[in-house]
């Protein structure tokens, strides 16, 4: 049994993975753990569990390509419960009772036959989410005959390193204002949630003393435009998420603007994104011939002090100064 207290750089999957655009998409925990299903099951991991916390309430979900029986079902719940209850994870987690927690069996491919029913190997991983949450993940081998190879194992910790952001970002809001986590007209989220996600991120990185980087796109109309049409607005969003990795935020905060927040990320490196950024909108032509547009980019590398208002602040501050010096350029606010 195995507690994975912290996960290495995000390193890549292989370039016919499924699982970034899948996640992507993904609005729950079970969403989040049937892509990891769908995913492992090209690696021999035929079976997923999950112990989160959703809306302040314990949820347990067990998830197979195959169908299982209901007596296998049963024991593999029983097992996972008293696996994830025991299990020593880092932090102020607060564990609940998962074996009083509602459970729910999923099964993907229901027209698949039946898989052998017990179990050959497993990994139990804790992701935490917040201060005091977490998710703790189950994937398992069931009975062939034959150990897993190591290169599973592996493979299992880059699909984690996806699908950890993601489940971060679901325990940020509530099922009552999940639906107003999205801007419509982008795709990307919305001003209230990005900017509650904003404040839950820099007091992680307070508590932690890790660098983090913002960067503000600012958009102008030329002339002829008179206002940004929603079908930009989308292709700008697309081109910004593109830009960047699946794990920092996007985020539309006004009519005009754009938002990036990086993890782990000094301003120096986030203004090489920023030039990404830069480059994808600037070789754009429907988008080149309708508007301009700058990106600031204000840092925190762990010193001092960091509240969520200076950070935007000081990059709308550096796009305007951009718009002034460079229009099209990223400038960069240290």
């Amino acid at each position: 049994m195995y507690c994975e207290k912290s996960l290495p750089a995000m390193p890549s999957l292989s370039l016919h993975s499924n699982l970034p655009t899948v996640l992507a998409r993904a609005r729950s925990p079970l969403e989040v753990l049937s892509a990891l299903a769908h995913e492992g099951a090209h690696f021999d991991l035929d079976l997923w569990a999950m112990a989160t916390v959703r809306d302040g309430e314990p949820a347990v979900y067990l998830c197979s390509l195959a169908p299982l029986s209901p007596t296998a079902a049963a024991g593999h719940l029983t097992h996972f419960v008293a696996s994830a209850s025991a299990l020593e994870c880092p932090g102020a987690l607060l564990m609940p009772d998962w074996a009083k927690a509602p459970q729910q069996v999923v099964c993907l491919q229901p027209t698949l036959p039946v898989v052998a029913q017990d179990l050959s190997e497993y990994r139990d991983t804790y992701l935490p989410t917040g201060a005091s949450t977490g998710v703790i993940v189950r994937a398992a081998t069931l009975d062939s005959g034959a150990t897993a190879p190591s290169a599973t194992w592996s493979r299992l910790q880059v699909m984690l390193q996806y699908a950890a952001p993601y489940l971060r970002a679901m325990d940020m809001v509530n099922s009552d204002t999940a639906r107003g986590m999205v801007d419509v007209e982008s795709g990307t989220y919305s001003w209230p949630y990005f900017i509650d996600a904003l404040e839950r991120e820099i007091d992680r990185a307070r508590r932690q003393t890790d660098e983090l980087s913002l960067a503000v796109l600012d958009l102008r109309p030329l002339r002829s435009l008179e206002e940004i049409p929603s079908e930009l607005h989308k292709r700008i969003g697309a081109h910004v998420t593109g830009a960047v990795r699946h794990s920092d935020l996007v985020g539309r905060i006004g009519k005009r603007s754009f938002a990036v927040f990086f993890h782990h990320t000094g301003p120096r490196p986030a203004l090489i994104a920023a030039g990404r950024i830069a480059e994808a909108l600037r070789t754009d032509e429907e988008i080149a011939g309708l508007l301009s547009f700058s990106i600031g980019v204000s840092g925190w590398e762990g010193t001092g002090t960091i509240e969520p208002c200076t950070l935007l602040s000081q990059a709308g501050e550096a796009a305007q100064e951009a718009a002034a010096t460079a229009p099209g350029k990223a400038f960069v606010y240290i």
